[in-house]
């Protein structure tokens, strides 16, 4: 069978949750063109499906090892590694794992600087990190803020450093942030 047939084959199952069966295809795939990003990504995929998260990142880093610029799978990257901190028994994460979901999502916001997904979950790991480091908590928290806003107003023009022309952004002369009724009567914070 060729490496595309194997390809097809285990993503078939993979969606239709026969994950072990997905994952075999997936290895064979690695195993006939250990060169193929797409490959390791899928593979990747389905062992996080699986709960096989340690297997997950390793076939995730090996996906962007092969390309440094696919901005999804750095995501998929972080996410995984940001469950793997939080898989950690007692009260408190992992935090060189927290950072090194962080670093993930930061290059992908990097490659594709409108990605929501990224700059989200890069903030909000930026703030859950400040726990562990309180001199970086001002700079989380001002961060994740602007990244709030980008995400929220993807692609429409900015009148001005925090706001954009539809009508329900606006910051203080000090540049705090302050919700405004938008025109659907919802706010933003």
């Amino acid at each position: 069978m060729s490496v595309q047939a194997h390809y097809q084959l285990g993503i078939a199952l993979r969606n239709a949750a026969s994950y072990a069966a997905a994952i075999d295809e997936l290895q064979a795939v690695v195993r006939l063109d250990a060169n193929w990003a797409a490959g390791w990504r899928e593979l990747g995929v389905t062992l996080s499906k699986s709960g096989h998260l340690t297997n997950a990142v390793e076939a995730f880093q090996h996906a962007v090892e092969l390309d440094s610029s696919d901005a999804e799978t750095w995501a998929t990257l972080g996410g995984v590694r940001r469950r793997l901190a939080r898989s950690r028994t007692g009260p408190a994460f992992d935090w060189a794992a927290l950072r090194e979901a962080r670093d993930a999502y930061r290059r992908a916001s990097q490659l594709r600087g409108n990605d929501t997904y990224s700059l989200v979950n890069e903030a909000r790991l930026d703030l859950l990190l400040s726990a562990a480091e309180p001199a970086m908590r001002p700079a989380a928290i001002e961060d994740r803020r602007t990244r709030w806003f980008y995400g929220n107003h993807a692609g429409r023009p900015v009148r001005g450093p925090y706001c954009c022309d539809s009508g329900h952004c606006r910051t203080g002369a000090n540049g705090a942030w302050s919700a405004v009724q938008s025109r659907s009567g919802s706010q933003h914070r």
